[in-house]
């Protein structure tokens, strides 16, 4: 955002608003929209994807990171938040 380029992307699984929140500050200092993509995946298709990855994520981290997961509000300070169902 810095460097003024028209479009950055933040590429990190921030399951719940208060780790989101950092990024729709910074967002907000530099004047910039902050829009969200919430990959909609059900619990039992992330596990079969993940069984198909050469370096697979441990099943209890899967487990936990499933319960500890809120969906990205517009209410956060997004001015878009888009689903996409999986």
């Amino acid at each position: 955002m810095a460097l003024r380029r028209p479009v950055s992307y933040i590429d990190a699984t921030n399951l719940t608003a208060a780790e989101r929140k950092p990024y729709i500050r910074l967002a907000g200092i530099y004047g910039c929209d902050i829009e969200a993509v919430f990959f909609d995946v059900p619990l039992e298709v992330c596990r079969e994807r993940n069984r198909a990855r050469a370096r697979m994520v441990p099943e209890d981290a899967l487990e936990r990171m499933a319960e500890k997961m809120t969906p990205p509000a517009k209410e956060e300070g997004f001015s878009r938040v888009t689903v996409v169902r999986g």
